[in-house]
């Protein structure tokens, strides 16, 4: 345990993974090499956010970087080579796997999208006057008020409920009469749930809540499941709900475990503004900016792209930046030996040889591509003679292009030859 231990800890104690040394290699070109690449994985994310495909790819892309960083950090060169060769191939990999979403992606892609760019930045940052969600909102449920269609539709509070509600499909669309008309449809299979708001979007339908054990209570012995499953809601936390009853057309609001009966459509109004405003939601009359409901929307696989950059960054190309010299002591070999000839003695027998290169080539080295060969056929030249003593320089060293002479010691060799009878003159 000892002796597999100590190469790790030297190079955890080496420069490679210090903390002066890391920030002194972050540079500028480094920094955007993580954002860029941050962006490409948030693309890739939000790209393929909804497929059943992503999970896996994701899952596999994580264990094939710690295996690929492990082995790094380890040294396991054969390991290393398999996966650069199966990274190699991801681009292949990808195309197949998602090639339904790939034809989609180049197909959003498109000169009038590109042109509408600047018009879609100041919709995010630059508030805006519109009919807004909460007058939509209410004429949509006068609507269905007036053909007794059920509809429930929840507006959150400061506080999350994500624990009270359960199941729901996923939605995030922009809010109009035309799409809730369409979920509350009685032929729709998400009509009988709940629908929740947020900001002007629909964040998701179909949702389903918790029932309130009021059954007892005078004032909430009319009340069926969606009714129920309003206040339910209402008494765990400071959401509000909408119910439009399917039986008698009536608008109700819960709010704090209390049902308030809606008369006119302006009530509706008002009740969903002074809801909206105390919760910082809404601002008079005009929506506010919609940047922070882009962030909230994005902002988590914004932080996992730039999460996996940062890994990626530190685990594959922060190592290889640490450039660090090594000492090879390497037997020296006298090649293009004439026929006839043999090498009877060399002094010294070995030279040292130093490199310099980064910290993860180093770690992937093999040894034996790392040699000092004397050319025979440079020296060895009629009429022999007993020694010769021949200088060693770099052109006598071979090594793998990614690293850097240093030196080379001793400066010269003596070689003494032995000619066989039969080539003696």
């Amino acid at each position: 345990m000892g002796s597999f231990m100590s190469p790790l800890s030297a190079w955890l104690s080496a420069s490679a993974f210090s903390a002066g040394g890391m920030w002194g290699l972050l540079n500028v070109a480094d920094s955007a090499d993580i954002i860029a690449t941050a962006v490409f994985l948030f693309i890739i994310l939000r790209l393929f956010k909804r497929t059943k495909t992503i999970s896996m790819a994701v899952t596999v892309l994580v264990v094939v970087v710690v295996i690929y960083a492990a082995s790094y950090w380890f040294g396991l060169s054969t390991l290393v080579r398999i996966l650069k060769l199966l990274l190699a191939n991801i681009v292949i990999i990808l195309a197949i796997v998602f090639q339904k979403e790939l034809r989609r992606f180049f197909e959003l892609i498109n000169v009038r999208r590109l042109a509408n760019i600047p018009a879609r930045i100041k919709d995010v940052f630059v508030p805006r006057h519109q009919r807004d969600a909460v007058e939509m909102i209410a004429h949509t449920a006068w609507i269905l008020s007036a053909s007794k269609t059920g509809a429930l539709i929840v507006f959150p509070g400061k506080e999350s409920i994500e624990g009270s509600v359960a199941e729901g499909v996923d939605l995030d669309g922009k809010i109009s009469e035309q799409l809730l008309l369409s979920i509350f449809d009685t032929s729709s299979p998400g009509h009988d749930g709940a629908v929740i708001v947020d900001g002007d979007s629909i964040k998701k339908f179909g949702v389903f809540l918790p029932l309130s054990d009021k059954e007892g209570v005078s004032q909430f012995k009319k009340f069926g499941t969606r009714h129920r499953s309003a206040l339910g809601l209402s008494e765990r936390s400071d959401a509000l709900c909408l119910v439009v009853s399917e039986e008698r057309g009536e608008v109700t609001v819960f709010r704090d475990g209390e049902a308030r009966l809606m008369r006119t459509e302006a009530d509706l109004v008002g009740a969903l503004r002074e809801f909206l405003d105390e919760n910082g939601n809404m601002a008079g009359n005009r929506t506010p900016a919609v940047w922070h409901r882009v962030l909230r929307g994005v902002g988590a696989d914004a932080l996992i792209a730039l999460v996996m950059s940062a890994s990626l960054w530190l685990f594959l190309t922060y190592p290889n930046l640490a450039i660090t010299q090594r000492d090879f002591d390497v037997h020296i070999e006298v090649a293009n030996v004439p026929p006839g000839m043999t090498i009877d003695r060399i002094q010294p027998t070995e030279a040292s040889l130093s490199l310099s290169g980064a910290e993860g080539d180093f770690r992937l080295l093999d040894p034996s591509t790392v040699r000092v060969v004397v050319d025979a056929s440079t020296f060895l030249k009629e009429p022999y003679k007993p020694y010769y003593y021949v200088g060693l320089t770099q052109g006598n060293a071979r090594y793998p292009q990614s690293f850097s002479f240093v030196s080379l010691s001793p400066k010269g060799v003596t070689i003494v030859p032995s000619v066989s009878s039969t080539t003696k003159p």
